[in-house]
């Protein structure tokens, strides 16, 4: 899985966050201190094997313009983020990390935020990547106002699924859903199957007539049809499209075209005058990275999933 790009371009789009404990950067003299950290971040049983980085390997660094920033606690070194320098315009906080034992206490966010400031101060663009399934450092992109980098994407349209086609499209997505169930070993064949299509009947209880539903097949530009995207009103919130489905057909999947279906489901939802949009995807779903590319935010973390909105 593909890490995510994020960036700030300009001072005022970074939200800052109070500065409680001391953060200071590390000089070329400072390689015991950094050792220290990486030593916290080890499991206890392996610290007092731990032999940290070289004194070649931490002068080679320092000669590449990579600068490390520490966060304090109790006068331990607990907390890291370095500005590595791309290219001219753009300098990245990378490689964040907070010792196990320090962890939700917000010193993440203290010591990015304390990096991006140099970053935007010094006139350039700061960017941070990170993996989609890694939802703690999600909750800090986005706590300090990171929006995601956007590619060009190619353009697709919806039309709505017929009562003729919907059978074929239950019968794929509940065997989908059913050999889900099986990789988590959870259920007998009969009884992923049972399970699946439960679940389906509640999703869909008047098949392609189910009230408030909208149900699209996906077609690119050459009116293609290349997936389904559906969503309805959330049954907590009436404001709320909860999406149901979003599926490209492999034979057109790396393309973008998932995220501009996602587009189009967003217009149309807001259209039809939605407020906001959610869902629950799998963190292992190839899908997971759009909706984080598209602005998504995490409300609520599950280890295999997450329920994920975001304002229209």
């Amino acid at each position: 899985m593909n890490e995510v790009l994020f960036q700030i371009t300009e001072k005022t789009h970074l939200h800052h966050v109070a500065i409680k404990n001391e953060i200071r950067e590390l000089g070329a003299d400072d390689l015991s201190v950094f050792n220290e950290h990486l030593r916290l971040c080890q499991p206890k049983h392996k610290r007092m094997f731990f032999k940290g980085v070289s004194q070649s390997d931490w002068q080679k660094w320092n000669q590449n313009g990579i600068r490390y920033f520490v966060l304090f606690a109790d006068k331990k070194p607990v907390a890291r983020c370095c500005i590595e320098p791309l290219n001219d315009t753009q300098w990245e906080a990378a490689d964040v990390k907070v010792c196990s034992e320090a962890r939700k206490k917000g010193y993440a966010k203290q010591v990015v935020c304390h990096v991006v400031d140099i970053i935007l101060n010094s006139g350039k663009t700061a960017t941070c990547r990170t993996l989609p399934t890694n939802t703690a450092m999600l909750r800090v992109i986005d706590a300090l106002g990171f929006c995601a980098v956007q590619r060009q994407l190619l353009p697709v349209h919806g039309r709505l699924m017929t009562e003729e086609e919907f059978p074929a499209y239950a019968q794929w997505s509940v065997k989908g859903y059913a050999d889900y169930l099986l990789y988590k070993a959870e259920k007998s064949r009969k009884k992923a199957l049972a399970a699946s299509q439960e679940e389906f009947n509640d999703v869909y209880p008047d098949g392609a007539k189910t009230k408030d539903t909208y149900l699209y097949v996906v077609q690119n530009e050459a009116n293609e049809d290349i997936g389904v995207i559906a969503f309805q009103q959330s049954p907590y919130s009436e404001n709320c499209a909860f999406i149901t489905e979003l599926v490209i057909h492999p034979d057109h999947r790396h393309k973008g075209y998932a995220q501009s279906a996602l587009q189009f489901a967003q217009a149309d939802a807001k259209e039809k005058g939605f407020t906001t949009m959610a869902l629950n995807v799998f963190k292992n779903s190839s899908a997971f990275p759009v909706y984080v590319c598209e602005g998504f935010r995490l409300i609520e973390d599950y280890p295999d999933s997450a329920i994920v909105e975001k304002t229209l």
